[in-house]
């Protein structure tokens, strides 16, 4: 099987229940071969966003993102010059990066795949989001960002290169492209029994 980052060859890494990893012998990427289908994913993301108790999975790390938000607008402020930079946030879930974006002066939107999680950004914090892929966004919003933001999100995606290719257009000439993402060979993972939490297939498609 081909790497679907660089199309190095790659070679079976870490199974995760039904789903199995291959790493790339050149880029040291692991990916999940063959990807859940695009109607698996759909599915899988309508609950993502909910409490526990009915089926979603994002309460245990909620707050400890939305705690690092403060700061990450404060440093994408230090970049842009813009008197109201123009925002979009890629897998804004529930749109608590977007609501502090705002707060700091940001004109901010965002676009994820989970309709709950836009639901509670637009009706519960009054943020301005859509439900959907930005590869689908390009002939709208070409051209009109000062900032793309892309939050534990990468690793998620079943085509990266399409996305972060989609996202350049939709920035301004010279603007600027924020992202974060776990990687799985850190120095500190080692010291954890078993795999890197970042192997946990459906949610995580690719652990760089």
């Amino acid at each position: 099987m081909n790497c679907q980052i660089c199309s190095g060859m790659c070679e079976r890494d870490v199974l995760h229940g039904v789903y199995t990893y291959y790493k790339c012998r050149s880029c040291a990427t692991s990916q999940v071969l063959p990807q859940p289908t695009q109607d698996n994913l759909r599915e899988y993301y309508e609950t993502f966003h909910q409490s526990a108790n009915v089926g979603g999975v994002y309460d245990h790390f909620e707050d400890r993102m939305k705690a690092d938000f403060p700061a990450k607008a404060r440093m994408i402020h230090s970049f842009v010059s813009e008197s109201v930079p123009r925002l979009l946030d890629i897998g804004c879930g529930k749109g608590f990066f977007l609501k502090e974006a705002a707060n700091q002066g940001f004109s901010a939107e965002g676009i994820d795949l989970s309709s709950s999680g836009i639901k509670y950004a637009v009706d519960q914090l009054r943020t301005k989001a859509v439900v959907g892929r930005v590869e689908d966004f390009t002939g709208r919003w070409r051209g009109t960002f000062d900032v793309v933001t892309m939050w534990a999100t990468i690793e998620h995606l079943p085509d990266p290169v399409k996305t972060v290719r989609a996202a350049r257009e939709c920035l301004k000439p010279g603007g600027f492209l924020f992202l974060d993402t776990g990687l799985g060979d850190a120095p500190w993972e080692r010291f954890l029994a078993g795999h890197s939490q970042w192997y946990d297939a459906p949610q995580h498609l690719f652990v760089y």
